[in-house]
């Protein structure tokens, strides 16, 4: 649920496997959603949000379980826009 519309600001993210750190960063909100045209684009209104988005994983990713946070900021004032806390579990597929 998004509580404002959405039309600048930043997502801060840190990816987590087995308790240690594998990746942190920063997206610039709006320039990184235009790279993902099946994700919603700006501005974003406020609201719920149903949001079904398909990703290729590299082969090489060992399964898992992953812990994914990513924190959405506006730019102006730093106020938090939005929260997701993902636990991803990735297993073995056999042929």
């Amino acid at each position: 649920f998004l509580r404002e519309t959405l039309d600048e600001g930043f997502v801060k993210y840190s990816v987590k496997f087995g308790g240690f750190q594998l990746a942190t960063g920063r997206l610039d909100g709006c320039p990184a959603l235009e790279k993902e045209p099946t994700l919603p684009q700006c501005p974003v209104s406020s609201g719920k949000i149903d949001v079904i988005h398909t990703v290729q994983l590299p082969w090489h990713i060992p399964p898992g379980r992953y812990l994914i946070n990513a924190l959405g900021e506006r730019s102006s004032d730093g106020k938090i826009i939005f929260c997701l806390d993902l636990d991803l579990a990735i297993d073995m597929i056999s042929n």
